[in-house]
């Protein structure tokens, strides 16, 4: 019998809820795992995803925490690869790279996946010595694994285009089996139920959502706005987006008990994020930087059309009007248009979502993603 060649997985699993740690989900109980042995390293930061990318006293231990469970895996186990993410912001770059180099210096090689969007603008924002410090990690990698051309671009002069692999995020075609068929709300009291589901902040669009709703019950009054997700006042994950967001107060103003338009859900997990998203009837994530949104699939999962913005994969892999309506960046009128193209227009919704829930069951199973990875794989550890 062959032996499995070992890999070393360092992804975290939840809490926290977000698209990063449903994939790690989806990735260890993928068929890659028949082919590979996982070694897996939970790289969870347990802390509030506001303050995951900050450079504290907290997050250098979980780092060191977890480059000490790195190594002795390492150490014990031997394995031919790993898998280690790279982020885009100082902190998150400084503990992926440090991971980095750990495995490649105990005879690793290494495969990273890109997380997120604009590492150019990253790179072009950091200091002498950080740029220093990228490019010494950005050598020690074999493959770097995106989610869009687009994405391979931002390599441009740092890293080999030859060695940039583009990979669609994965989905379980069973994710929605426990909850069965459930009957859209508005088709018992009339009023369409638009979603955003993500962190509430300045880089989702969240505050451009709120800005757009007063336009949109100008237009048509029977609508309702349903935030799920964590309310975040900085944003320490990306660098280059201006800190000097709305307040916590401007959100929660927004949807005080006497507005029945907006209603806050806080951060929505497991069985009763999916009974929602079959329950709504549109999502929408205006955001201002993604890498390829997760929740973007889960919604054309459960069969919804989407607003939001070209950025990340998103241009890429969809089709304006087809699957999504594309709004531009920071386009608060052109934001509530969309909304109210689709809360006016029943078929429209139904069209879309109807294509939406064909294609990520065609394009984004589990079982394309394994065999895309798998040959990544194979072809670094044979080269």
């Amino acid at each position: 019998m062959v032996k499995k060649k070992k890999i070393l997985v360092s992804l975290p699993l939840p809490p926290p809820h977000s698209g990063v740690e449903t994939l790690t989900q989806f990735f260890l109980q993928s068929p890659l795992k028949e082919e590979f042995e996982f070694l897996h390293v939970d790289s969870s930061n347990k802390r509030s995803n506001e303050v995951r990318g900050r450079l504290d006293y907290a997050n250098l231990t979980m780092t060191m925490r977890n480059a000490l469970k790195i190594v002795h895996t390492m150490a014990r186990n031997r394995p031919h690869l790993a898998n280690i993410p790279i982020a885009r912001n100082r902190f998150g770059f400084i503990r992926d790279g440090f991971y980095i180099l750990v495995c490649s210096l105990m005879g690793a090689k290494v495969v990273s996946r890109m997380t997120g969007d604009h590492f150019d603008k990253f790179y072009s924002s950091a200091g002498p010595l950080m740029r220093g410090f990228i490019r010494v990690v950005l050598g020690r990698i074999s493959r770097i694994i995106v989610r869009a051309d687009r994405i391979r671009r931002q390599f441009d002069g740092l890293y080999p285009n030859s060695r940039i692999e583009k990979v669609y995020l994965p989905f379980d075609p069973h994710f929605f089996d426990d909850v069965g068929h459930i009957e859209k709300l508005a088709a018992k009291d009339g009023i369409v139920r638009a979603l955003f589901m993500g962190h509430i902040s300045k880089a989702k669009g969240a505050f451009d959502l709120l800005k757009s709703i007063p336009q949109v019950l100008e237009g048509f009054e029977n609508v309702k706005f349903l935030f799920a997700g964590n309310i975040i006042e900085k944003e320490y994950n990306l660098t280059f987006v201006e800190n000097k967001v709305e307040p916590r107060e401007f959100f929660l103003g927004s949807i005080d008990s006497s507005n029945e338009h907006i209603k806050y859900l806080d951060v929505i997990t497991g069985k009763r994020k999916k009974e929602l998203l079959k329950s709504v009837d549109i999502l929408v994530l205006p955001s201002y930087s993604e890498g390829f949104p997760f929740a973007v699939l889960e919604a054309m999962a459960a069969g919804l059309p989407v607003v939001a913005t070209p950025v990340g994969a998103l241009p890429e892999v969809f089709k304006d009007r087809e699957n999504i309506l594309f709004v531009p960046v920071g386009n608060v009128e052109g934001l509530a248009d969309a909304i109210l193209e689709l809360v006016k227009n029943p078929n429209l919704r139904k069209q879309m979502g109807e294509r939406n829930e064909q294609l990520v069951r065609e394009q984004f199973n589990l079982s394309v993603f394994s065999q895309r990875m798998a040959s990544i794989y194979n072809a670094v550890l044979h080269q």
